[in-house]
């Protein structure tokens, strides 16, 4: 099946608002010799589309949401189509789109629950603001649901009520959480997410509870590693086949300039300015201007500016048996993990934990070992806190205590 994003035309518009020339964005779904049209429910104006890459112009964080939308409304249209295929449903344009539109417009085909409890709330909340949470949040907030129904087995239904939430309901969540073998910063963030929708709900006139505000932070720093210098360079310079170099330069780009993968992804041409990309950051919508080691700028020169995309789950599984042809990568690392209130060792070849955050950690890692001033990197990497920015420092005790031992011998006594 092929997608194609296109403005509707004016006449079918009707008599535009006198403030607005924007258009609505259509999306064909070609098949079989078949063709399903459904609006978007998005608009824009014709100044700011580009037609040939059927996507919004411009830089920022609103920007790269829409187009993130676009490529979401092409993804889930494919899935839909394939899993009809697969289950040999008869695929006629008014099920395709039928189906299209149940999965891309949920509030229209969801009936919003009873605000009356926490759990009637989580359910409306998501049904009714889908394109309204970020995806990491609607993905936790999901995971309540099953997980409230439970407790309300075991406790009974009085604990999804508002006024239920205070610090005895914490401590029975959080025991509930750990006996299910949550790690700690899993649990803690439901219980972040837990006060923010006991927040919203309060303002929204719901409750008067506010005993939630005392819930304590629960988290653990995870274990990750960071690369060297040697072992970038060992990356970037070492042959691969074909079908894994976008991805490898990709890594290295990011390694050299701290950038999270959704900022590298989100990179378009005219963020490059010579020396330096000039980018507003997803995540937090900063400003970033961060100048271009020569590798780094050698990359973007090969691809002309355009970074190869690549999706997260196929770019960390690639980015791992690209770590794999790394000999100083093939060690056993040893660690533990939360798993529940316990501590449970593991062990892993080393380039079996290399992800895209490994970039940005070695990043912030390699620069601070070659004594670049805290303040300066996070300039860079737009931390806001010390604190912050020292999670991801990843020296371990040894390699700090080696280090010590260089300067002791530069001392006179």
């Amino acid at each position: 099946m092929k997608t194609k994003f296109y403005l509707r035309d004016v006449a079918e518009e009707g008599e535009l608002s006198p403030k607005s020339k924007q258009r609505t964005i259509c999306a064909y779904f070609t098949y079989h010799g078949k063709r399903v049209r459904l609006s978007t429910k998005m608009r824009v104006n014709p100044s700011d589309w580009n037609e040939k890459r059927e996507e919004f112009r411009g830089i920022g964080n609103e920007v790269a949401n829409k187009n993130a939308r676009l490529k979401q409304i092409e993804r889930k249209a494919e899935e839909i189509f394939n899993s009809l295929q697969a289950a040999g449903i008869p695929l006629e344009p008014k099920t395709l789109t039928e189906e299209i539109h149940k999965a891309l417009f949920p509030e229209k085909y969801i009936k919003p629950a009873q605000k009356d409890n926490l759990l009637s709330f989580v359910e409306w909340y998501i049904a009714t603001n889908p394109n309204k949470i970020k995806k990491g949040t609607m993905k936790t907030y999901m995971q309540f649901v099953p997980l409230f129904k439970e407790l309300a087995l075991n406790e009974g239904k009085l604990f999804l009520e508002f006024d239920s939430v205070d610090l005895d309901w914490e401590t029975t969540f959080t025991s509930f959480l750990f006996d299910k073998s949550h790690g700690r910063n899993t649990v803690g963030r439901h219980i972040k997410n837990i006060k923010a929708l006991m927040s919203l709900a309060n303002r929204r006139g719901l409750h008067m509870n506010m005993k939630f505000k005392d819930f304590k932070k629960i988290s653990e720093d995870a274990f990750s590693i960071y690369l060297t210098e040697e072992e970038i360079t060992a990356i970037y310079n070492t042959s691969m086949p074909s079908e894994l170099e976008g991805v490898r330069d990709v890594f290295v780009f990011s390694c050299l300039t701290g950038l999270r993968f959704s900022d590298v992804m989100a990179l378009q041409k005219h963020n490059w300015y010579g020396d330096f990309i000039c980018i507003e950051t997803i995540k937090t919508e900063d400003p970033l201007k961060i100048p271009l080691r020569k590798t780094a700028k050698a990359i973007l020169e090969k691809y002309d500016g355009n970074i190869p995309k690549f999706y997260n789950a196929k770019y960390n599984k690639l980015i791992k048996e690209i770590a794999s042809l790394i000999p100083s990568l093939d060690v056993n690392v040893t660690f533990k993990v939360s798993k529940g209130n316990k501590k449970t060792e593991i062990v892993k070849k080393k380039y079996l934990l290399v992800q895209s955050h490994t970039a940005r950690r070695s990043f912030a890692t390699n620069e601070y070992a070659r004594g670049t001033k805290t303040a300066i990197i996070m300039a860079i990497t737009g931390h806001k806190t010390e604190k912050d920015f020292w999670k991801y420092i990843r020296k371990d005790q040894q390699e700090k205590a080696e280090d010590l031992l260089i300067d002791f011998k530069l001392r006179d006594f």
